[in-house]
């Protein structure tokens, strides 16, 4: 699930990637992966800027599945990270 978002701040559109749940068996096949290509694909296809989301602070598997997709820490809220994965449109 996710949604687009505007800051004014910024001026720039983005993405909120809301949740991203591959359940039980289907783990670790590539079905994550392709999910989040394809939303890659829909803000590049929107001109967002960017994708951003929050996980966990104790999912430390899906933090460095999003770090090889090339999804930075923007930033940290104690110990829950805040990533950010640029569209270079």
């Amino acid at each position: 699930m996710f949604h687009y978002r505007y800051s004014s701040f910024r001026g720039e559109p983005s993405i909120w990637l809301d949740d991203l749940l591959v359940v039980g068996k289907h783990r670790s096949k590539g079905y994550g992966a392709e999910i989040m290509h394809a939303l890659k694909t829909e803000a590049e296809k929107s001109l967002t800027s960017h994708i951003s989301w929050t996980a966990s602070p104790y999912n430390t598997k899906a933090h460095k599945f999003y770090k090889r997709l090339g999804a930075e820490v923007e930033r940290m809220d104690g110990q829950r990270p805040y990533f950010r994965w640029a569209i270079c449109g």
